[in-house]
């Protein structure tokens, strides 16, 4: 149950700034938060104000007392933002009070599931360019929330790829299994993945791979999370 008497455990203000070209050049070079589309989304800055985390392994609720039944993500959510001060004068998606999260599928996974709350957001989007600050009134200062600095990309860089668990003759071999699959009738469809193992040099501008990704793949939304990087192979949201 949600209660939301009392005084705003945080307070996110947007304002409107001049246009920018890059929101990514204000996220964090080794970790950096983002969800961009042609040009278009948001960037996390600062660090974490505020968050949920469950799974293998989790911590306690970041910004939330410890519960005695964890929530689900959606739950926890709602809990911040009911909790929450939001002054918002442009309304526009991407604005006002923002949470990242990777989310784990499978309860047998070994990852959690996290949201974060950055400490500051740099968006943009149809030309407009906005900064959402925000802060958590019980533990900082009223000027505690940054305001953005953008820093230029790191060197190039090449990661290195190899067979991961599922080599070329293991994959072979899947596909066999699945066809054979099909046709006994066991099954109509079968997806098949096979992962592959790289290196990246220590001290890489991730960023550059967030950039790559959403040149190379423009309808896609390109993601940076809790470590995790990627572009989504369809709209999955909107």
């Amino acid at each position: 149950m949600i209660e939301t008497s009392g005084a705003p455990w945080f307070v996110a203000q947007t304002q409107e700034i001049d246009p920018i070209d890059d929101p990514l050049l204000f996220a964090d070079p080794a970790s950096p938060l983002a969800w961009l589309r042609r040009g278009d989304g948001i960037v996390g800055v600062g660090g974490m104000v505020a968050g949920y985390e469950t799974g293998a392994g989790a911590g306690t609720p970041f910004g939330r007392p410890e519960p005695t039944d964890r929530p689900a993500p959606a739950e926890a959510w709602h809990d911040i933002v009911a909790h929450s001060e939001i002054d918002d004068p442009l309304g526009i998606p991407g604005t006002g009070l923002v949470a990242f999260g990777a989310l784990a599928f499978d309860a047998r996974s070994a990852s959690t599931s996290r949201l974060i709350v950055p400490r500051a957001i740099v968006g943009r989007r149809d030309g407009r360019a906005w900064i959402t600050r925000i802060r958590n009134t019980r533990t900082d200062p009223v000027d505690a929330a940054p305001f953005p600095v953008s820093r230029p990309y790191g060197p190039y860089w090449s990661a290195t790829l190899g067979p991961g668990a599922m080599n070329p003759v293991a994959y072979q071999e899947a596909v066999r299994a699945a066809l054979a699959a099909i046709d006994a009738g066991t099954v109509e469809k079968v997806v098949l993945a096979r992962d592959l193992v790289g290196t990246v040099p220590a001290g890489a501008d991730l960023r550059r791979l967030v950039r790559a990704l959403a040149g190379s793949y423009p309808d896609t939304w390109a993601f940076a999370v809790d470590g995790l990087v990627g572009a989504s192979p369809e709209t999955l949201v909107t």
